[in-house]
C-alpha cells in the first residue's frame, strides 16, 4: 500500500513558529519549563531523539517511555 501523497496538506513553517512549536513540544517532553532557557538550547544545539544536544552534548534530556519498542 502506497501514500497518496495529494491528499497530505502541507504547511511552510517560518524560523520563529518552528521555535514556538518546539518549545513548546520540548516543554512536554522534558522537565525544562523555562521558556527563555528552552529557546537558546533550541537555537545553539539540535533536536535529536533523545532529546536536545550542543555541542554534542545532551542538555535538554526527553523522558523516558517506558515500554517504548524503540529503546
Amino acid at each position: 500500500m502506497d501514500l497518496d501523497f495529494s491528499r497530505f496538506i502541507w504547511h511552510l513553517v517560518d524560523e520563529n513558529e518552528w521555535i514556538s512549536m518546539m518549545t513548546s513540544y520540548i516543554k512536554v517532553a522534558s522537565s525544562e519549563k523555562d521558556n527563555a532557557i528552552i529557546r537558546n538550547t533550541l537555537i545553539e544545539g539540535k533536536v535529536v531523539n533523545k532529546g536536545v544536544k550542543v555541542r554534542g552534548k545532551l542538555v535538554l534530556p526527553f523522558y523516558k517511555l517506558k515500554g517504548d519498542i524503540m529503546s
